[in-house]
């Protein structure tokens, strides 16, 4: 079925590896021709021999965060997408009154599977009451995402520490890093305060994953709560 067909004319394997090594030989360990050989006017760049081994790993792990970096303080437009993309990812704004129904609401959406896990069941007269005594629009900021109120922060500083009243996020917009965020951000103020942030949070909230890979230790509980804290140490 093959007759007649010519096939490329391929090099052995053999023949290949002694080429290599021939050119291999006619230059020294810096790259250029030993004195006592002729130097021609101008001497080929091999490039198949440049890019194995350890000059392969030079080249790709040395040169290109160099390149990278260059291209960062020259302003690319590509690193100026990435970061106004990630300075777009949230904002904050003052709560006010008007944001109790928002606050309301979004406190069942978040908290309603967690306590029905824990406690067994939604009480919403119980839920309301724990609601009010917590309201308070002085301290209450709401969380803007893309334009749209998707959480709320409350924090409060006190003597020894930089306490965590509340962070809730919508579910529809969770597990998008905008917690990560807020709480990056949080601990980037006790920082600059010299204080550690400390919280409580409900036994069954899957949040616990999130502060403690943000590295917040678990420091003691309540009868319904876990107590956490993070020191943030400052930049020296």
């Amino acid at each position: 079925g093959t007759a007649g067909v010519r096939t490329p004319p391929f090099r052995s394997r053999k023949r290949f590896s002694a080429s290599c090594k021939t050119s291999r030989a006619e230059f020294d360990v810096s790259g250029t021709l030993p004195r006592s050989a002729p130097r021609p006017k101008s001497v080929p760049v091999r490039f198949d021999l440049l890019l194995t081994g350890k000059m392969s790993s030079l080249l790709f792990c040395h040169i290109g965060p160099l390149v990278a970096a260059r291209l960062y303080n020259s302003n690319h437009p590509f690193f100026q997408f990435q970061e106004k993309q990630h300075n777009m990812r949230y904002s904050l704004r003052k709560a006010k009154p008007s944001d109790r129904a928002f606050a309301e609401a979004l406190h069942k959406r978040c908290y309603e599977d967690v306590v029905v896990r824990q406690f067994g069941t939604w009480d919403s007269e119980s839920q309301k009451r724990s609601f009010e005594l917590e309201w308070n629009p002085d301290c209450y900021q709401i969380i803007v995402y893309h334009g749209n109120d998707v959480g709320v922060l409350a924090d409060e500083r006190r003597s020894d520490h930089l306490y965590l009243i509340q962070i809730q996020i919508d579910p529809s917009v969770q597990n998008q890093g905008i917690g990560t965020d807020v709480l990056t951000d949080l601990c980037e103020r006790a920082r600059s305060l010299g204080l550690p942030v400390r919280l409580q949070v409900l036994r069954c909230n899957q949040a616990v994953k999130l502060y403690e890979r943000m590295g917040f230790h678990h420091y003691g509980q309540t009868e319904t709560h876990l107590l956490y804290e993070k020191f943030c140490k400052r930049h020296t």
